[in-house]
């Protein structure tokens, strides 16, 4: 089997309201994303002939996830003091990314794949996002 990997990367701001450590600040990170997709056989298109996927067209269905939550504060819309800093951010012109869930490595890998996941519905892929150089979450839906 082959496994083609994008990687992609974005700066962002996040909270975990409630959590018992550190990251219950405001903090940010270097997010580093990828894009794994998987194929048993190669593509017969003529431009795309031999490939999995052409990088450039993954690019294109990824870029506009990453520039979305690109610099941007990444908020639990449903959390009533995040939601607070999102609002005075907004306000204030600054980039905001709402999400219905916890801002987790864990709920943010999955959220990205369930984006992706129209774009790429004739593809088996999965989607791997570093919160930190050494700490990472995988995702691969119902795939693997």
């Amino acid at each position: 089997m082959y496994r083609l990997t994008k990687e992609f990367s974005f700066d962002a701001a996040h909270m975990l309201d409630g959590h018992c450590g550190k990251c219950n600040n405001l903090h940010g990170h270097t997010y580093k994303l990828k894009i794994h997709v998987f194929a048993n056989e190669l593509l017969e298109d003529k431009s795309s002939k031999d490939m999995v996927i052409d990088f450039k067209d993954l690019k294109a269905i990824v870029k506009p996830i990453v520039d979305k939550l690109d610099h941007s504060f990444i908020f639990n819309k449903q959390n009533e003091s995040e939601s607070k800093i999102a609002t005075i951010l907004f306000e204030s012109g600054r980039k905001i990314s709402e999400i219905p869930l916890r801002s987790t490595c864990e709920n943010l890998t999955r959220i990205i794949y369930d984006e992706l996941k129209p774009h790429l519905k004739n593809y088996n892929f999965a989607v791997e996002l570093y919160e930190t150089p050494t700490s990472s979450c995988y995702y691969d839906g119902e795939n693997n």
